[in-house]
């Protein structure tokens, strides 16, 4: 997501992000702020845009702000050489079969089943080579997205443990019932209204976007297993099988489970050109 810099203009370092025309604290997940009536719809970037303004002038000591705006044509665009593969780069390809194909330098590396084992073993190949190309996730419809490794749980989960002393690694879960931990994740973090309605995209973006969205927000969720179910021998459903692990209110380790399905609701050839979400968490 684009990011704004604005600590040149205050003086305090503490940092928001911005969904729509609602700003929440980027530690804690709070609602610091809603300003509906400017932002008619989702899409609405001039709303947001006021949204944005009116929120920096009302809270000056948040000093970065996460736009809802993804960006202009002018910020990404595919035509650009910058922004498409090249032989040398490295590859994620989602498998149909299951599982992701790695390559990197033109040479294929390995299979593995996960897609967070996929980023260690890219960001590895890179160290041990002293090579550091782009990273490109390539979908199961041969679609491509620029990644970034250290965007990632696998690469944050590594930075936090050799960084950060144990005793600061706490989710904001930690300490609650389970129905009182859905409940948190499930409200701040929008995750019904951002997955309701249908999509088409090549990437799965908006489960991508909640994963990312919890991994952010200090929610410990990793992907266990995905697995395609067909129909017909054709793809009809992806289900990506995942785990929250935290400390419940008798200070004794717990996890919540998670289900997501992304159910085919395109054409009898290829039902996941259109897909709508579920998402079951316990």
């Amino acid at each position: 997501m684009k990011k704004l810099n604005l600590k040149s203009l205050i003086k305090e370092d503490r940092q928001c992000y911005q969904d729509g025309a609602d700003f929440y604290d980027d530690d804690s997940g709070e609602l610091i702020a809603s300003y509906k009536d400017l932002v008619k719809g989702d899409y609405d970037t001039n709303g947001a845009e006021q949204a944005r303004i009116k929120f920096q002038n009302e809270h000056p000591d948040y000093g970065i702000v996460y736009p809802f705006s993804e960006g202009t044509d002018d910020d990404f665009n595919d035509d650009d050489e910058e922004f498409q593969p090249e032989e040398n780069d490295c590859f994620i390809a989602d498998v149909v079969r299951g599982g992701y194909d790695i390559s990197c330098d033109g040479k294929f590396l390995t299979h593995v089943d996960e897609y967070d084992e996929a980023i260690s073993t890219v960001s590895e190949w890179q160290d041990k080579n002293n090579y550091f190309p782009n990273t490109w996730f390539i979908d199961d419809h041969g679609g491509h997205e620029l990644v970034n490794l250290h965007d990632k749980l696998s690469q944050e989960s590594i930075s936090l443990k050799n960084l950060v002393p144990e005793e600061f690694q706490r989710s904001p879960i930690d300490g609650m019932r389970k129905q009182q931990a859905v409940k948190y994740i499930t409200k701040n973090f929008k995750v019904y209204e951002k997955l309701r309605g249908f999509f088409n995209d090549d990437s799965w973006k908006p489960i991508n976007g909640i994963i990312g969205d919890l991994q952010r927000g200090m929610i410990p969720i990793s992907i266990e297993k995905t697995e395609y179910q067909k129909e017909g021998g054709v793809p009809a459903r992806k289900i990506w099988w995942c785990e929250i692990p935290f400390t419940n209110q008798n200070r004794r380790p717990d996890k919540l489970n998670v289900i997501i399905t992304a159910a085919g609701a395109g054409s009898v050839q290829d039902p996941l050109d259109r897909y709508d979400v579920t998402f079951v968490i316990n």
